[in-house]
């Protein structure tokens, strides 16, 4: 809810599945990653901040392979990164309302 005083924490399975997606998509794993504070504006996000990895992500420069038609075809992954979940808004046009989840 990003109350004053509060810090972010990161919970360790996430990590852990960071981790495990960087060695299945070949991604180069990084010494040091971090977390950055993203500023904007988003009505299910009530702080007007994100946590995410915009400079130092877990992962770069991986690859993933698909077969297309009988033909392989190879995705380039630029980096992988971890961050905070900001939340939906779902519009139902059945009642005429937005509602965040």
């Amino acid at each position: 809810m990003g109350m004053p005083g509060t810090l972010p924490g990161l919970k360790h399975k996430v990590a852990e599945y960071a981790a495990k997606a960087c060695l299945v998509l070949d991604c180069e794993m990084t010494r040091h990653c971090k977390f950055d504070r993203k500023n904007y504006f988003y009505p299910g996000l009530p702080k007007a901040y994100q946590i995410s990895q915009l400079n130092l992500p877990v992962g770069r420069n991986g690859k993933a392979s698909i077969e297309v038609w009988e033909e392989e075809k190879v995705i380039r992954i630029h980096e992988l990164h971890m961050e905070e979940g900001a939340g939906k808004l779902v519009h139902d046009n059945w009642v005429d309302q937005t509602r965040a989840e």
